[in-house]
């Protein structure tokens, strides 16, 4: 069917009689979006995260005690390095409750938000990795208040440099 009408400029009303313009496909009017792949699961990441956080739990599992009563140990480092007698008993407990309290929240942390990642399919190995790395500063930090404090190791520091 051919019309010989001109066609109407834009802005203008088509004249009277003109078709309906036909309806457009749906297909042609929401455009195709791309498909994305799904994430595979890395076995690798899944594995080195489990042994990571069972690491985690047998190491503040295993050291719990040791920093539960930590002036014994200190006490006996001492006498072993003939540094002096260690004085700071009460500090160094409290501090030792102290460590083993951030360790186990920190645990809990790692054990949550690494779960959570590898059930999201996301790269969860780091999560263990930091958590560790920050417990080790924490116990590092809170061990250096408790031995810099105590008068025996200062006494055995003005000894060494008086020394000759």
């Amino acid at each position: 069917m051919t019309d010989d009408r001109p066609r109407p400029q834009y802005g203008e009303y088509a004249p009277v009689g003109l078709p309906a313009p036909a309806p457009l496909d749906q297909a042609t009017v929401t455009p195709t979006q791309p498909e994305v792949p799904p994430v595979t699961r890395r076995t690798w990441d899944v594995v080195l995260t489990m042994v990571l956080l069972i690491m985690g739990v047998a190491d503040v599992v295993g050291s719990f005690p040791t920093f539960g009563n930590l002036a014994p140990v200190l006490s006996r480092a001492y006498e072993q390095q003939a540094i002096g007698t260690f004085t700071f008993d009460g500090l160094a407990n409290d501090m030792g409750v102290a460590m083993n309290v951030v360790r186990i929240v920190l645990l809990g942390i790692a054990i949550g938000l690494g779960l959570f990642r590898i059930v999201h399919r996301k790269i969860a190995f780091w999560v263990p990795l930091a958590a560790g790395t920050l417990a080790f500063i924490t116990v590092c930090g809170l061990l250096l208040v408790v031995v810099l404090t105590d008068p025996a190791l200062a006494e055995y520091a003005v000894q060494r440099s008086n020394t000759p």
